[in-house]
């Protein structure tokens, strides 16, 4: 209320016989005190402004504790600072005048040059990059980065105005282009070109929740591979420069079977001429029966304009490292109607910190998805589906390996057939190939090609997890470490699920993987670095498990 140097005396009256006190209080609450001036100490990069707007607290007004107060907690929670404390001291000469002054610790809020880094998920990664997310002191966030790592190729540029209004309205800008190969991500056989740009604008609702709105475009190109999933592209595989069948004709004078190249058209009735093999009957092919996968209904390009639609709240201590208070966030993300991905994803992500002691807590989160598609596109693209396991998620499980496998690839089963023998017995073989054919089912013989699917996702998300972070007594400077103890519980599901795919299955709780462990974070002077310590309890047989994971990044 403004009364900041209120003297606040009690009386005892005790009471033997009844075994009972009176308490009275003598309240002085002396003069209602106001802010002269609001001073910041410590910020020698960040601009005097970036710290004002701030502000709940303002000069010339009642000094407030709870806007002093709350006026710290958002400077901390800028994710500028190492830490932000508050002093108020009486102004020289004047009783009922104060002065509020801010200490500040700045910490690293970027970073320029070239990056090296490795991970046992992404491999040996390089970078150039300017990434500053206090640029120039101004609060504003900019980036640039080219990076390439095993599995991808990425540019992007990316600018954001928390303050693009005075009222605290935000605005981003990005654009990238990014080159993908999934197969050496750990996925599915398939590649992706994307190139893309959005703008969004953020609006505040209150002092710890905001709405956005975004406007997106992206150009998507997929190669599927040489043996991709049924789901990505029909199987089996048809070569159509080989028109030759392999059948039986009878056998040799030792029992062994006599293999002949005969032309396709004796299958289908268009030659006769010289055929052993009757033709199917009208109506029938030799082909073997196939589902179109997705590129085959949908094509392999893709001009995607999104619209996308977010919620965030955050009652977080502060930006990094936070240890009490909680922050949640909901987004849908739509393709546009008659565009050529029409497809929607619902998201949430929620985490919150129960204070336990000084430097313990317990921190509970979960991130939950949900998407498919609609009018032309029956089914969420698979390019866009959930994954889990890994950092960020499932640890102790190998990157995006938990949940549905694809439907293996097959492919016709292709040879030459002996139309000879050299002198010294060796065999002659024929110089076009053909397809084997197998008159009892009257269809061309498939082999699937591998034992086992590659992941490629589900449509819908669930992980949580609880994690217990408690210090490590022996490091001095504890604000840039974090360690926990962590249970970590995940899986993704398919509500379209293929007849032969593994793992797939709709929403089933028991079939969630969990795992425990310890896992470290730094922030370091030379980039994040990551380790954890994690087994597996109820694996399934699909499942690719690690016991070890890290991430480091080294700047030079």
């Amino acid at each position: 209320k403004g009364y900041l140097f209120a003297k606040v005396r009690h009386y005892i009256d005790k009471d033997d016989d009844d075994k009972t006190v009176g308490l009275t209080f003598f309240i002085d609450p002396g003069k209602r005190s106001y802010v002269n001036r609001i001073e910041f100490k410590g910020n020698h990069t960040t601009q005097d402004q970036v710290l004002r707007r701030e502000m709940r607290q303002m000069e010339a007004a009642p000094a407030s504790g709870t806007n002093i107060e709350h006026s710290r907690v958002r400077l901390e929670r800028l994710g500028f600072f190492k830490s932000v404390d508050s002093q108020i001291v009486k102004h020289p000469g004047e009783d009922d005048v104060v002065d509020i002054i801010y200490s500040i610790e700045e910490q690293m809020a970027g970073s320029v040059g070239a990056s090296l880094g490795y991970s046992n998920e992404s491999g040996l990664m390089l970078s150039a990059n300017f990434q500053q997310n206090n640029f120039l002191g101004s609060g504003n966030r900019f980036g640039m980065e080219a990076m390439t790592n095993d599995y991808q190729k990425r540019f992007s540029i990316n600018f954001t105005d928390p303050y693009y209004t005075p009222e605290g309205v935000s605005r981003s800008l990005s654009f990238y282009y990014k080159n993908t190969d999934y197969e050496e991500y750990g996925v599915a056989s398939y590649s992706t070109d994307t190139i893309g740009a959005s703008l969004k604008f953020s609006y505040p609702i209150s002092e710890t929740s905001r709405i956005g709105f975004g406007l997106g475009l992206e150009h998507i190109t997929i190669t599927s591979g040489d043996y991709a999933a049924q789901e990505i592209s029909s199987s089996p595989i048809y070569d159509d420069s080989i028109d030759k069948i392999i059948i039986q004709d009878g056998v040799d004078a030792d029992g062994n079977p006599i293999w002949v190249l005969e032309d396709i058209g004796c299958l289908t009735g268009t030659q006769q001429s010289g055929c052993t093999v009757d033709p199917l009957p009208d109506g029938e092919n030799p082909y073997a029966d196939t589902e179109d996968g997705f590129l085959d209904l949908h094509g392999t390009e893709f001009l995607s304009p999104t619209v996308t639609l977010d919620w965030t709240q955050s009652q977080l201590n502060r930006g990094l490292f936070p240890d009490r208070g909680y922050s949640q966030s909901a987004s849908v993300e739509i393709g546009l109607p008659g565009s050529d991905l029409e497809y929607y994803k619902i998201n949430y992500q929620g985490q919150y910190y129960l204070p336990l002691k000084p430097e313990y807590a317990l921190r509970f989160h979960t991130r939950l998805g949900y998407g498919d598609g609609y009018g032309n596109t029956q089914e969420l693209p698979f390019f866009k589906k959930y994954y889990t396991g890994g950092f960020g998620s499932v640890r102790g499980y190998e990157r995006a390996s938990i949940g549905p496998k694809g439907t293996p690839a097959q492919s016709y089963m292709v040879g030459r057939v002996i139309v000879g023998y050299e002198d010294d017995g060796t065999p002659i073989y024929s110089d076009e190939e053909g397809y084997y054919y197998d008159p009892e089912t009257g269809k061309l013989e498939v082999a699937t090609i591998g034992e086992a699917g590659d992941p490629i996702g589900g449509n819908i998300l669930v992980e949580g997890g609880v994690e217990l972070i408690f210090p490590l007594w022996f490091i001095e400077d504890r604000r840039s470490l974090r360690t926990v103890l962590f249970l970590d519980v995940g899986n993704v599901y398919d509500s379209n699920c293929g007849a032969e795919q593994q793992d797939c299955y709709g929403f089933d709780l028991s079939e969630l993987r969990a795992s425990i462990g310890i896992g470290l974070t730094w922030m370091s002077p030379l980039g994040p670095l990551s380790f954890s310590l994690s087994e597996p309890i109820n694996e399934g047989p699909g499942d690719d498990t690690t016991f070890f994971q890290f991430s480091i990044g080294t700047g030079f």
